[in-house]
């Protein structure tokens, strides 16, 4: 069993981007629970999904994307991935996409396959704040939800695939985010029976 985490380089507000740290935690650390961990550190970029492509031959029973907000006091668990790009700021080259579609040819949306509400249920059974989300917003943490669930919606996987957003680590310390994500695989891990 194989899951891909990723997480985003710092961006304008978020000058140490926990996310990064959570993914290079896990490319130290690939086993978990029976599962073997490909973790990868998306540069904030418009074509940041282009990084992944080579990987996406690995037939991934998960891909867990993180990225932070740093207006957030708990972890939100996004349910939805639009295909817009409209970015309220400039992506780390200084580019600045506005109401653009993710893909031509994707849906309007694609909903989140991982098991949302079963993963927010056992963060916040482990008192860890955290909350289901039914927007990723427009700028790239939804862009790279969207292309993944493109992804798999097209070449029609039973991948799990969605969106997390950490806040940062003055809200919550980076033990307690990981703490959170070894929580959301053991959930993932139940949900996919153990294989």
């Amino acid at each position: 069993m194989r899951f891909l985490i990723t997480g985003f380089e710092p961006f304008e507000g978020v000058p140490i981007n926990p996310t990064q740290e959570i993914a290079e935690y896990f490319k130290e650390n690939p086993e978990y629970g029976g599962a073997t961990l490909d973790a990868l550190v998306f540069p904030v970029v418009l074509n940041a999904w282009d990084n992944v492509r080579g990987l996406l031959e690995n037939d991934y029973r998960a891909m867990m994307h993180f990225g932070a907000d740093p207006m957030n006091d708990h972890i939100r668990v996004e349910r939805v991935g639009l295909n817009l790009d409209d970015f309220r700021i400039p992506d780390n080259e200084g580019l600045q996409v506005e109401d653009q579609p993710v893909r031509t040819d994707g849906e309007i949306a694609y909903f989140a396959t991982l098991p949302v509400k079963k993963i927010v249920a056992a963060l916040t059974e482990a008192e860890i704040p955290a909350k289901q989300s039914f927007s990723a917003g427009a700028y790239l943490c939804n862009h790279v939800m969207y292309e993944s669930l493109y992804h798999v919606n097209n070449r029609d996987l039973d991948t799990l695939s969605g969106f997390v957003h950490m806040p940062l680590q003055k809200v919550l310390d980076l033990d307690k985010q990981i703490d959170a994500v070894k929580i959301m695989l053991d959930v993932i891990i139940e949900h996919l029976g153990g294989e």
